[in-house]
């Protein structure tokens, strides 16, 4: 589906893309969420910066709450040129690039800036092995990447009083398409259930599912907290969200644009690692003063967390890719 684009695809998204504009370059984009949320912040700074320095010459159009579908609709669009740009997830996006497994591994990654680590050199540029690893996976299938925002560890959001993994015994937990996330709900002794993200507001409305694992803005902005009674910060599970851009759109840029795609692209780097601090904690103070109770394990009940999760990290580690699985490790120091 995703390696091979038929000839009629590719007809296709040209002809979307001839719609009239006043600029000479468009740049259509989209993601998951609303705006305000760490995903449309990046894209928001990347479409200021653009348009005013050239000046109107490049427009940004901006398509937010997966109205171009979830993560694996958007890669596929951006492959047929129908948009230029997508932002989707580690975790869905590891059923298309195999290698984004090795990221899913539970407790591997569970700092924001371990993108920074593991993605980026000194000078803020994509770069490393980590990055050409990926990179060259994701030209396979006709995009580049541009952009890798902050790690966003999961909080487990549920529609009733929980704190501990008892609490979450049996109940029926939304998952992405990650096997690996499926598992490890599994392994805690909740049921898995792989729902899109666009339906996942709805199915905690009619408690079709009893929680979700999002990080904490998501929670907030897409307003699933209102039918949440509780939020338990245990990062079993997390995922970068990965920018990728047309590959043949990218390298057709004239040479007066390119340099402010790129200065844009460096700009929403800097504005999705900037936020994120402050995002988080803000979301945290306003769910709970909307009555949700927030918790954070004790040390021994983290112990109780890892523990039931070790058993899903030593299965996939003996069958992803060793020597990525070598190289990510020793960009994190682990």
């Amino acid at each position: 589906m995703f390696r091979r684009l038929s000839t009629m695809a590719v007809l296709m998204g040209l002809l979307f893309c001839g719609t009239a504009s006043a600029a000479e370059i468009t740049i259509k984009a989209a993601h998951n969420t609303g705006a305000g949320c760490e995903q449309s912040v990046p894209f928001a700074a990347f479409k200021e910066y653009v348009e005013k320095a050239s000046n109107g010459r490049i427009e940004v159009v901006i398509y937010e709450n997966s109205s171009m579908g979830g993560c694996l609709e958007t890669l596929e669009k951006a492959q047929m040129n129908i948009i230029q740009l997508a932002f989707g997830s580690s975790s869905n996006l590891s059923s298309v690039v195999p290698e984004l497994e090795v990221l899913e591994l539970p407790y591997l990654c569970e700092k924001p800036d371990e993108n920074m680590k593991l993605f980026y050199n000194k000078d803020g540029k994509l770069d490393g092995p980590v990055y050409q690893r990926l990179e060259d996976e994701f030209e396979k299938l006709g995009v580049k990447i541009v952009l890798i925002s902050p790690y966003s560890p999961r909080a487990l959001g549920m529609n009733s009083k929980c704190q501990t993994m008892k609490d979450i015994k049996g109940k029926k937990l939304r998952s992405t398409a990650s096997r690996i996330e499926r598992d490890v709900i599994s392994a805690m002794g909740a049921s898995p259930a792989t729902i899109s993200f666009a339906e996942c507001y709805t199915a905690l409305q009619l408690k079709t599912i009893d929680g979700i694992g999002l990080n904490y803005s998501t929670i907030l902005i897409s307003k699933f907290y209102e039918n949440l009674e509780s939020l338990i910060f245990v990062p079993y599970n997390g995922f970068f969200m990965i920018a990728s851009m047309n590959k043949t759109f990218y390298e057709s840029l004239p040479d007066w644009a390119k340099p402010i795609v790129d200065a844009g692209l460096d700009k929403a780097l800097q504005e999705a690692n900037k936020q994120w601090v402050s995002i988080m904690d803000d979301s945290v103070a306003t769910m709970e003063k909307e009555g949700i109770l927030c918790h954070t394990p004790t040390a021994d009940e983290m112990k109780e967390w890892r523990a039931a999760a070790q058993p899903v990290y030593d299965k996939y580690a003996a069958i992803v890719d060793q020597d990525f699985l070598k190289i990510v490790k020793e960009r994190l120091g682990k």
